[in-house]
């Protein structure tokens, strides 16, 4: 049976075919162009596993290429992620409806919120989950309005709304900000805004977790600018996270070759410092009690 909770995956862990891939879906110059040239000589669709995910976003990068069999079977995941986005989009529109005009405070995040907001294209990121986050006083009522909607629940706390797509509802600690809207012919819903989801994409512990990687390059490459980078920080630090943080927002600049803003590299650089600073004076605390130990005996 399928783990359903993976943990977190470690950036140390990729494998080179997910490294290519998103270096072709994110990456500019040199960096792509190697890229694209290793994967086409080594690609092999048959064998692929968790790296047919990053397909789609890897096929919109080099979608201008000329065709080629490895573009034109890329080619084909794109559009069948595409075609199951806007499915996924039609489906919940009636929903999405009646939470607008019942005014529950509430916005949509995750999966089908950033492919259809923060991607450049929708055909980019597969879709497994549309996720509705609200305060926990609007929970009850919010479930209540789900339950009675039309999609049938689940066994896992959700609601079945495509074969591959299921609806949850998460909570949003905190004040809701403003992160742009999902639009539809007839109303628009929020969206978690750039800085919570990235924080939500960095410690999910969710299925597709090599995904959540290809989001937060997402949101660094295309709304890096909209990110508050000092409560990500902050939060990192007050859950012994500063490391996998860091060690992620390298990766994201110095493998793929995207460009951090300069709040994201003034934060790194100060962290980066203090991490040293407490390492040193670790040290000399621990030098200081052996002396005094030796001295004792």
């Amino acid at each position: 049976m399928r783990q359903i909770f993976q943990p977190p995956l470690r950036i140390e862990e990729l494998s080179a075919e997910y490294i290519r891939l998103m270096q072709i879906a994110f990456g500019t110059g040199a960096i792509k162009q190697n890229a694209w040239t290793e994967w086409q000589s080594t690609a092999d669709f048959n064998r692929m596993t968790t790296g047919s995910l990053l397909v789609p976003a890897a096929f919109h990068g080099v979608a201008d290429q000329p065709s080629t069999a490895v573009l034109r079977r890329m080619r084909g995941a794109f559009n069948k992620s595409w075609l199951h986005a806007n499915v996924l989009r039609e489906k919940m529109a009636p929903l999405l409806g009646m939470i607008a005009e019942s005014g529950i405070d509430c916005c949509l995040g995750d999966d089908l919120a950033l492919a259809l907001v923060r991607y450049p294209n929708a055909g980019m990121r597969p879709i497994f989950e549309a996720a509705l986050y609200c305060a926990p006083a609007d929970r009850p009522e919010l479930e209540s309005l789900l339950g009675s909607g039309p999609f049938a629940s689940t066994a896992c706390n959700g609601w079945r709304v495509t074969d591959q797509a299921i609806l949850r509802v998460r909570g949003l600690a905190g004040p809701k900000t403003l992160g742009g809207t999902c639009n539809t012919d007839t109303f628009a819903i929020p969206v978690l805004d750039p800085t919570r989801q990235f924080w939500c994409s960095f410690l999910a512990v969710r299925p597709q977790s090599l995904l959540r990687v290809l989001d937060m390059g997402c949101l660094v490459k295309y709304s890096g600018e909209q990110i508050s980078w000092q409560p990500i920080f902050d939060r990192a630090r007050a859950e012994g996270k500063q490391k996998t943080l860091r060690d992620l927002l390298g990766f994201l600049e110095k493998t793929l070759g995207l460009e951090l803003s300069t709040d994201a590299q003034e934060m790194l650089g100060h962290h980066s410092g203090q991490a040293r600073i407490n390492g040193l004076a670790q040290q000399a605390q621990s030098i200081f009690w052996n002396i005094r130990n030796g001295m004792r005996g």
